[in-house]
């Protein structure tokens, strides 16, 4: 059997909203100088869930995809963490080159880029608190999605056997602390330093969030072609809406810069705030309504299709060169022209670079480039290896 292929452009178009969600949480628009703004604020602090929306999201688009025909068989799994691989790996690749051969170049590099280099490329990155940030820091997600898609298959198949969606969450929820008791026992080195780091950070803690999005993608089969009232839709933009004012206020009453800082606030965004969300993405598969016509639009599609792209560069050395350039004086000026333009530079990215290499690999020999695409990553290592080599005062 072949994976379902039918694409939904609203589920496209949301990919930009989550993208957009975590700008807003990166780049501040509102100074703390009245209540209204500290507020809006402490909102936007909150949309670092943006990820968590792609957590629901990437559970929901690989179970449309392959809940059906998935097998812990050789051929399937092959044929699954191949395509895997040539989705994410690529563009991420080669912006994590450029960022290091930037680096070199504007002699800011140091003895320890190729060292973080290659924890970034290797997705291992995220396994630390100390480590978290290497590379193009936004990419610590993706040692959390690379979790999901190793696991995915089997996921599936104990699903499709013997249910067990809460016994997999508590499972993958015992290794992770059992992994924070294993770095205890060998005296607190690196990786999994803490339940806190655990619960907020990794794909043992945050499992639930993709199968959220799994669980709303079975949903979805028993009600394909609803229309009338979009109750999904409404309820889980009613629900959005009040988690977040909830969210916004108790950086306050707890006085820390996001709510995920506390427990309360990791309960929200890894257990609950991920159910409104698959509500949503039901909403956008099976009911007709205002919101599934924008993410729909042909902008919107555009824009999704570039939010991977927008993502990674939205915090990096190009979105360094983009501040340092745009200074009107106005602060949300800046922030509108500079959010502009990397949307531009991410669709540019996107359809020219990112599209042509994704369905150049997938045409060749997947088995084949898959391999080549790790080696070519260590090649490029190697490489500035050398650069930083020969060149000592870098070090300095």
């Amino acid at each position: 059997m072949r994976p379902a292929t039918v694409e939904i452009p609203a589920l496209t178009g949301i990919r930009a909203i989550a993208a957009f969600m975590v700008f807003l949480r990166h780049y501040p628009l509102f100074s703390p100088n009245s209540s209204i703004e500290i507020f809006l604020a402490n909102l936007c602090n909150e949309f670092h869930t943006g990820v968590t929306l792609f957590f629901v999201l990437s559970g929901f688009l690989l179970a449309h995809l392959y809940y059906d025909v998935a097998s812990v068989k050789k051929s399937f799994l092959k044929h699954f963490y191949e395509r895997r691989v040539v989705r994410i790996y690529p563009i991420f690749l080669l912006l994590s080159v450029a960022a290091l051969l930037y680096s070199v170049l504007q002699q800011t590099a140091t003895g320890t880029s190729i060292k973080e280099f290659l924890w970034s490329v290797t997705f291992i990155k995220a396994f630390s608190q100390q480590t978290f940030f290497y590379g193009i820091p936004s990419s610590w997600s993706l040692t959390v999605e690379m979790c999901f898609y190793l696991l995915c298959p089997f996921i599936f198949v104990a699903m499709k056997r013997v249910g067990a969606i809460v016994e997999q969450v508590l499972l993958f929820l015992l290794i992770g602390f059992l992994l924070v008791q294993v770095n205890i026992e060998a005296g607190g080195v690196l990786f999994f330093e803490s339940k806190q780091f655990v619960l907020s950070s990794t794909f043992f803690g945050r499992s639930f969030e993709f199968f959220a999005g799994i669980l709303a993608a079975l949903y979805c089969r028993k009600l394909v072609g609803t229309q009338g009232f979009p109750k999904f839709t409404v309820a889980a933009i009613a629900t959005l809406v009040i988690i977040y004012a909830g969210m916004a206020l108790a950086t306050n009453y707890f006085n820390v810069p996001a709510s995920f800082e506390t427990l309360p606030g990791v309960i929200v965004q890894n257990y609950i705030l991920p159910i409104p969300f698959a509500l949503l993405l039901i909403g956008l598969v099976t009911e007709h309504s205002r919101v599934r016509q924008l993410l729909s639009s042909r902008i919107m599609v555009v824009l999704g299709k570039a939010s991977y792209c927008f993502y990674l560069l939205h915090v990096s050395f190009i979105a360094d060169a983009v501040w340092g350039v745009i200074k009107t004086g106005n602060h949300i000026l800046n922030m509108a022209i500079g959010f502009v333009v990397l949307n531009l530079l991410s669709i540019l990215i996107c359809y020219f670079i990112e599209q042509p290499l994704h369905q150049w690999l997938h045409h060749a020999r997947l088995q084949r480039w898959g391999l080549q695409l790790q080696i070519l990553g260590l090649r490029c290592s190697f490489f500035i290896k050398n650069l930083l080599g020969r060149k000592p005062q870098l070090n300095n």
